[in-house]
């Protein structure tokens, strides 16, 4: 409105509140897929306070626009969204790999390119300022999702991933267990479930002169091991079946105690199997363990009949 010759805009703050939510969350849902596509770990937390600082520059762009900001070119410039986008990943990701962060902002470019036009079309074809968000973010997922498959693997990760630690005497292990409906590997004398882990967590879990044997499966190298050593009682000779193998032979050793995540569940095992792979398990390093389903069965079990016992300790 013009008020005394000036020029006054009125501005709704709770409108500009949720438009400042809304594309906080747009740039979120960019920068969790960019981050998924290129392997990149991700943190809610994080990747909140990037999408926040991206949404405040569009924003401050978007008064600029009204002349309640000065430099108003400035603010809409090309240099200054380049600015606003390091600035978001630095709060988002840094530190990170160079080489992972490149493919990142290169992913965040597109799916925002996409999203944006995507959004506009949408916007312009129901003549609503409100649909366009929610387009911008329907359609990252979707795009996401159909180039790279980000969300089936987001939901594969959530269900089959299993967040552990392995303790073996005084050597531990924090590891990322892929739960595998194939591994239904026992130990022969005890029927305990078996745990298989990859060769790197070998300088993490056993002690020096088992590692070569292990990594070798070297049956007389393993007996001379076991002669001195107080482990000898834990370990076991596991034979399995494999694609192109009949007759394999693994390397176990009994844990003092497996503790897993489940959600907001932690629980612990005692005896399980810790079977030792030659080589490592993935080829990404997105887990390092195979875990028998009976072992979290096991666990889960245990968890119920804890929590069945606490209501009968009240009375």
């Amino acid at each position: 409105m013009v008020a005394g010759g000036a020029m006054v805009v009125e501005i709704d703050l709770a409108a500009y509140l949720l438009i400042f939510l809304g594309i906080a969350l747009q740039h979120y849902l960019v920068l969790w897929a960019a981050a998924a596509i290129a392997g990149m770990n991700r943190r809610w937390t994080r990747l909140a306070l990037g999408g926040a600082v991206g949404a405040l520059h569009d924003i401050a762009a978007d008064l600029a626009g009204f002349g309640l900001l000065p430099h108003a070119a400035a603010w809409r410039s090309w240099y200054s969204v380049l600015l606003a986008t390091i600035l978001t990943f630095a709060v988002a990701f840094l530190p990170a790999d160079w080489r992972k962060l490149r493919r990142a902002l290169a992913y965040y470019y597109l799916l925002a390119f996409l999203s944006v036009g995507g959004a506009m079309a949408v916007q312009r074809f129901f003549s609503s300022q409100w649909v366009g968000p929610v387009a911008s973010m329907a359609i990252t997922l979707v795009a996401a999702e159909m180039g790279w498959g980000v969300v089936h693997r987001w939901m594969w990760e959530r269900v089959l991933y299993i967040p552990a630690e392995i303790r073996i005497g005084e050597q531990k292990a924090r590891v990322m267990a892929l739960l595998d409906t194939g591994n239904t590997l026992r130990d022969p004398l005890s029927g305990a479930p078996v745990m298989i882990v990859g060769a790197e967590l070998l300088r993490e879990l056993l002690p020096e002169p088992f590692r070569e044997t292990v990594l070798n499966v070297d049956l007389d190298r393993i007996e001379e091991c076991l002669q001195t050593s107080p482990l000898a009682a834990r370990v076991r000779l596991i034979p399995f079946a494999s694609i192109g193998r009949e007759n394999g032979l693994l390397v176990g050793m009994r844990a003092d105690e497996v503790t897993m995540r489940q959600g907001n569940t932690v629980v612990s095992l005692k005896g399980v199997i810790v079977g030792f792979h030659g080589r490592p398990l993935s080829a990404d390093g997105s887990y390092q363990a195979l875990i028998n389903p009976a072992v979290v069965e096991e666990a889960l079990e245990k968890e119920r009949r804890r929590e069945g016992a606490v209501p009968g300790d009240k009375e």
